[in-house]
């Protein structure tokens, strides 16, 4: 039972996260991270349907390519591994380019 509730957690933090955090960097006000409300109002904007299969896909996308660098790794030695750490910051600023055009797919309010 604790499980379910933490998954369920879990979930609705990241919906909410990813916008957040595109919201504190486009507006420069941590208050606007918390802004809980217009943070809804906006993933609303975007579609809820829309929006989470937008970070399935983000996510499936991810994992894919860490296993196949994983599987590199166990077949010759650590390669892959050491191929993964390098291309992390790559990653990194794809999700965080793909988190913003999520965001920039609704307008902002007025």
């Amino acid at each position: 039972m604790l499980g379910l509730v933490q998954l369920v957690l879990s979930i609705a933090i990241t919906l909410v996260s990813l916008i957040a955090s595109v919201r504190f960097a486009r507006t420069d006000s941590f208050g606007e991270a918390f802004n809980f409300s217009a943070i809804l109002a906006h993933i609303g904007r975007i579609g809820w349907g829309d929006y989470i299969v937008a970070l399935i896909v983000l996510y499936v996308a991810l994992f894919a390519v860490v296993i196949v660098l994983s599987i590199l790794g166990v077949l010759t030695f650590g390669l892959g591994f050491l191929l993964f750490f390098s291309l992390a910051p790559a990653f990194s600023i794809f999700v965080a380019r793909y988190a913003a055009l999520i965001y920039d797919s609704a307008p902002a309010p007025a």
